[in-house]
């Protein structure tokens, strides 16, 4: 799963800096490596910044794993959440007001 073509949305072009949309292509393929064939299609990032810090919350629902990584950001504020969708032929990246 998520071993195909990789595309990103003109949203996600617009709204997510280059080094956070490879962050988060990164974390898809290491539940990948770590769940196999247990991966779920669809890989959920809820991004949000507060006082110098960027919480990045990763999910997916089946079976059901939530990690959570804060980092420190004195970019511009961010609060989107993110779908990555693997449906066998290609992998999209999207806003979630773009599904």
């Amino acid at each position: 799963m998520f071993n195909n073509k990789r595309y990103i949305t003109r949203g996600i072009e617009r709204e997510i800096p280059l080094w956070l949309m490879s962050y988060m292509w990164n974390r898809v393929d290491v539940i990948c490596k770590r769940l196999k064939e247990n991966t779920d299609y669809l890989q959920i990032f809820k991004l949000s910044t507060n006082n110098g810090e960027l919480l990045i919350e990763h999910t997916q629902e089946q079976p059901l794993v939530k990690e959570i990584t804060k980092l420190k950001y004195q970019g511009k504020s961010i609060n989107q959440k993110i779908y990555v969708i693997d449906d066998e032929e290609y992998s999209t990246m999207l806003l979630a007001e773009e599904y």
